[in-house]
């Protein structure tokens, strides 16, 4: 009962609760975001803070010695984490509110941005089946290329040696068009298409290939979001774990998608008829080759 604090407010006390799990979650994520607001990243002229503010070294796990641990007995910087997995809640504004948190722990905080995929967040997000998305792909567009998940030659190769799909801790996640969409435009456009049905040369994307990915990510997820309600626990995520046969499948049937929409012409050949001058004779050439070996 020392260590686990709901088991002793579920023995301890009677009645009815005034709020709600989702509630008291809310009122949590809106006190420390107004505690991150007191706290100054930048100065009136634009500079930012060198130490950072207190208020981030202790919500990123960053403050040593004796600071770094709470009443509770749980290290500080475990709250990184929580906060990272209430993106896990149904509650449309929770989620928003946690990830407007995490965009404000991570600016001007390079140690924390580099390190924050070990969260599990960005699993968490592209998981995320609501349409309120904007504060979410603000999040993601501000830390996705900045993570320090590479090893080996990708580690040392420089930005323009290294495709788009390589250096975005999302490749994995998320086709490449999806990613430019999120590298090239930004937040307001990606969020857009990510919630719509697009059907472009630039991007293929609809409602049945996003409800394919969150099933996916539910797959991999496994019972850990129910685990959560029994009492705090850690996602420990790998750095670029190698890709298992179900990804390379779900890859395969994306590029499939593709090549049907605008190789192959389908039922009212639109490739020819949409798209005049794509080297459809070419895409079946390589196609065939490809399938055969």
């Amino acid at each position: 009962m020392e260590d686990v604090w709901q088991l002793r407010w579920q023995l301890c006390t009677e009645g009815e609760g005034v709020y709600t799990a989702s509630q008291i979650s809310l009122i949590a994520l809106r006190a420390l975001t107004r505690l991150v607001d007191m706290h100054k990243s930048i100065d009136c002229r634009g500079v930012p803070y060198h130490p950072i503010p207190i208020a981030k070294k202790l919500l990123c796990g960053l403050a040593g010695g004796e600071a770094a641990s709470d009443s509770t007995g749980m290290e500080q910087r475990e709250s990184l984490f929580v906060i990272a997995q209430s993106m896990l809640c149904n509650d449309n504004t929770v989620v928003d509110t946690a990830a407007t948190l995490l965009h404000k722990l991570i600016l001007h905080n390079d140690e924390a941005c580099a390190k924050l995929y070990l969260t599990g967040v960005f699993m968490f997000a592209v998981g995320y089946t609501g349409s309120n998305y904007h504060s979410i792909a603000k999040l993601l567009s501000d830390t996705h290329i900045k993570q320090n998940f590479r090893s080996g030659f990708a580690a040392a190769a420089d930005a323009t040696d290294l495709p788009l799909k390589e250096r975005s801790i999302l490749g994995n996640l998320l086709p490449e068009g999806l990613l430019y969409m999120l590298f090239n435009y930004g937040p307001e456009r990606f969020t857009e298409v990510f919630v719509g049905d697009f059907d472009s040369p630039e991007v293929i994307w609809n409602f049945k290939m996003r409800k394919h990915m969150v099933e996916m990510i539910k797959q991999h997820l496994g019972d850990f979001p129910k685990r959560l309600w029994q009492n705090t626990c850690r996602w420990v995520s790998e750095p670029r774990a190698k890709r298992s046969e179900a990804k390379r499948v779900t890859q395969l049937v994306l590029n499939l998608f593709h090549l049907n929409s605008y190789s192959f012409g389908g039922a009212a050949s639109t490739s020819t008829v949409r798209f005049p001058g794509l080297p459809t004779k070419g895409w079946r050439r390589s196609f065939s080759a490809t399938t055969t070996t």
